[in-house]
């Protein structure tokens, strides 16, 4: 079973994963998405982070003791409402993800995600799944 985090909930659940590996899974050119898969060793439980309308990336494709974070960028700013970019990052892994329409979490088991992944790229790149 998939579940979708909100909005609300993504820094708590991001940090319940700190120290999982995290790696670059998907990317959508033309929905401009991109999606990190986040898995423990040993877990049946993965995470999928999510980049919707994704400008800009920064940082490795793979990496371990992942400390992932999100929040509005201090300096990126959208070419068309001025509003702050959503940052995606992780500090110390010089990992940087900035996108113009949030980020979505995505948690469940691994056989449920892998196997059924794709809603989150068949919408446009300005609409929110």
């Amino acid at each position: 079973m998939r579940v979708t985090v909100g909005v609300n909930d993504q820094s708590s659940v991001l940090s319940q994963w700190h120290g999982a590996k995290a790696e670059v899974w998907i990317f959508d050119l033309a929905f401009r998405r991109l999606a990190l898969l986040v898995q423990r060793d040993g877990a049946n439980d993965i995470l999928y982070v999510v980049g919707i309308g994704c400008k800009h990336i920064t940082g490795p494709f793979r990496w371990d003791n992942a400390k992932l974070s999100v929040a509005p960028s201090d300096t990126a700013k959208s070419d068309i409402t001025g509003e702050p970019l959503t940052r995606l990052f992780d500090q110390d892994a010089g990992f940087e993800l900035l996108c113009t329409s949030g980020v979505m979490l995505v948690r469940g088991l691994k056989t449920d995600i892998l196997t059924s992944f794709g809603d989150e790229f068949s919408s446009g790149p300005d609409q929110k799944p």
